[in-house]
């Protein structure tokens, strides 16, 4: 993901930066933290309390030893979101970048009303190519990532949140040079008198 045809890496860094230095927020939770791309923009001055969470323990293991130096303030959870009993931490802030195609609207919105956020910043995928995974020599690791995957399109997302209460309050679309953007969308949890 890291290559110049497809610069998904570094572009999703940036977008994290973005995420996570827009709203004042004493904590944060990142679904689908993988090693932890885009956590050295954590303010350990500001944030008290981030939550990486994350199937792979092996992930989660990698993430723990490049963010040693967060200690108390990063804690590492080895959750499958698609359990519907799990426990979830509470966290101001959201964020699900190119996740939700994982586990589908349904589940997202189910387990997101666990966690009581004030924000929610998520990163989808539009393709104008030919499929989800980006061309490059190691293609044919992903084969097996379409059985699971759910295509997301913006307008589900946003009718999904609004749902359960959030209202839209940014897109940001950003293309990469293999003819796939990412949008980002966020959310923000509607007061009682704003409620439907």
């Amino acid at each position: 993901m890291k290559l110049d045809t497809v610069y998904q890496l570094q572009c999703m860094n940036e977008i994290m930066r973005k995420q996570i230095q827009t709203y004042d927020i004493d904590s944060l939770a990142i679904l689908g933290v993988a090693g932890g791309n885009g956590l050295e923009h954590v303010d350990l001055k500001k944030h008290n309390k981030v939550y990486g969470i994350d199937i792979n323990m092996e992930y989660l293991n990698s993430c723990k030893s490049r963010y040693y130096g967060m200690q108390d303030k990063l804690m590492l959870l080895s959750r499958n979101l698609l359990d519907l009993s799990i426990d979830l931490p509470k966290a101001e802030l959201v964020i699900a970048n190119l996740f939700l195609e994982y586990i589908g609207l349904d589940i997202f919105t189910f387990q997101l009303k666990k966690m009581s956020p004030a924000y929610v910043s998520a990163v989808i995928q539009v393709n104008d190519g030919e499929g989800f995974v980006s061309e490059s020599p190691y293609h044919n690791a992903f084969d097996c990532l379409e059985s699971v995957y759910h295509e997301i399109n913006s307008k589900a997302l946003t009718d999904a949140m609004n749902e359960i209460g959030f209202e839209l309050i940014l897109e940001i679309e950003t293309e990469l040079p293999n003819e796939k953007k990412l949008k980002r969308q966020d959310y923000k949890k509607r007061n009682k008198a704003g409620a439907d």
